[in-house]
């Protein structure tokens, strides 16, 4: 008897060797997932209307609206601030240098080392500017000789009157005449003399610290060597360069913060002065920034932050500048709806931009507007930690 054919499909061999496993799908099971499928079709497209059918009426009932932050506009005080950056300088500073050429042979001051006015920091070799000094002092104390010798000649010239011819009395008169001349011209030399014998000894010109020194004993140095670098600390102050369209918004006396490096607390200063010309390499115009309150122990040098208050506002409107869209325009929410809006403003380069017209206290401004047209619905985000 013929046994009844088994409804198999082609198996196929996995493994090798004398592992061989074989895995069968039997056609009867095929055709039920087949059937599956079938049944779950029209559910799955139901389905799918109904979510549509929802979006839909979410969009209708503004469910669809995309959800923006907002900043309802309040009046508050106001600052426009312009940041620039420098350094520390002193207002009263000496290159030193030597006006002759010598050897040095002391120098009295180290780097760091404040001073008084007037006292010697370098002295160098003078003995021949001395020598050179002596010998007009001799020339000259001849030459005070002579000439009271010549007034002495020339008086009793005149005193004997008629029994000297006249002849004798007017050789006496400018012998007496060239005596006073030449004593004047070495009492010149001798103080030319002493002139030169200064310039063999640097003295500081004002009391400061020495910022550098560039000389050693034993050097010999020729003029115009800087020999030391003299600044007076107690009047430091900030050197600043405004961009030249930002410039015609400061001026003497506006009120600045000062960060200065190393210094966690800020400092108190001034607008001391504005350059009245624009540098045309840079395009900036230099401004310098007094301290209120000298710092202590301050370097020149010292990188400083300026921040320059050129304007206050006891009640101002302001915005982020990112909620400005071309015109100047700002987009603010009402009734459900992103309204662009023009405004006039103060451009200046801040975080927040003063509003000057086109908005009110009370408005909602949207703060982020990218993607968004006029008119569009939209919905306001709930505050940070709200429910919404």
């Amino acid at each position: 008897m013929t046994e009844p054919a088994e409804k198999s499909v082609a198996h196929e061999t996995i493994g090798t060797g004398s592992e061989r496993e074989t895995a069968l799908v039997p056609l009867s099971e095929r055709q039920d997932a087949t059937a599956n499928r079938a049944r779950r079709l029209p559910w799955l497209v139901g389905l799918a209307l109904l979510l549509a059918g929802v979006a839909v009426a979410l969009m209708r009932s503004g469910g669809g609206a995309p959800i923006v932050p907002v900043e309802i506009l309040a009046h508050s005080p106001a600052e426009r601030v312009l940041i620039v950056s420098g350094r520390t300088e002193s207002a009263l500073t000496a290159d030193l240098t030597s006006s002759v050429a010598g050897t040095v042979l002391v120098v009295s001051a180290e780097e760091g080392q404040r001073v008084r006015e007037g006292a010697e920091l370098v002295r160098l070799d003078d003995g021949r500017a001395r020598a050179v000094l002596r010998q007009a002092v001799a020339a000259f104390d001849a030459a005070t000789l002579r000439r009271q010798q010549a007034e002495d000649d020339a008086r009793r010239a005149e005193e004997l009157g008629a029994v000297v011819p006249r002849v004798e009395r007017d050789r006496a008169e400018k012998a007496l005449a060239q005596a006073r001349a030449e004593e004047e011209r070495l009492a010149a030399a001798v103080e030319q003399a002493r002139l030169a014998l200064a310039d063999y000894s640097i003295r500081a010109p004002f009391g400061g610290t020495v910022l550098n020194r560039a000389v050693d004993p034993g050097e010999t140095v020729q003029p115009g060597r800087l020999l030391l670098r003299l600044a007076d600390l107690d009047r430091l102050r900030v050197n600043v360069e405004v961009d030249e369209a930002l410039a015609a918004a400061v001026r003497p006396g506006q009120r600045a913060v000062v960060e200065l490096a190393g210094r966690a607390e800020p400092l108190e200063g001034r607008v001391a002065w504005v350059a009245p010309e624009a540098d045309t390499v840079t395009g900036t115009v230099p401004v310098r920034v007094a301290f209120e309150t000298m710092p202590e122990g301050a370097q020149v040098g010292l990188t400083a932050v300026v921040n320059i208050i050129v304007a206050q506002s006891p009640s101002a409107l302001t915005v982020p500048r990112s909620a400005l869209v071309d015109g100047p325009a700002v987009f603010v929410l009402r009734d459900g709806r992103a309204v662009k809006t023009p405004v006039e403003i103060i451009d200046w380069p801040a975080e927040r931009v003063e509003i000057t017209g086109g908005l009110a206290a009370g408005d909602t401004v949207i703060l982020n507007p990218e993607g968004l047209v006029d008119g569009q619905e939209a919905r306001a985000a709930p505050p940070p930690g709200g429910t919404g």
